[in-house]
């Protein structure tokens, strides 16, 4: 954890802009991961709540 996090301030510090967008990356690739797990949970939901009408 120390050496990723003494990597971490190393890319702060001298590559500002390579850190930004890595940043910028992860929370792009979050944010559509969350977006995915959501409509996947309210298909799912929705998938359930056909099943048990036709049961």
């Amino acid at each position: 954890m120390r050496v990723f996090l003494r990597f971490f301030w190393g890319m702060l510090r001298y590559n500002n802009e390579v850190f930004v967008l890595l940043m910028n990356t992860i929370i792009a690739s979050f944010s559509i991961l969350s977006t995915l797990s959501l409509i996947s949970s309210e298909y799912s939901a929705k998938l359930v709540a056909i099943a048990e009408e036709s049961v």
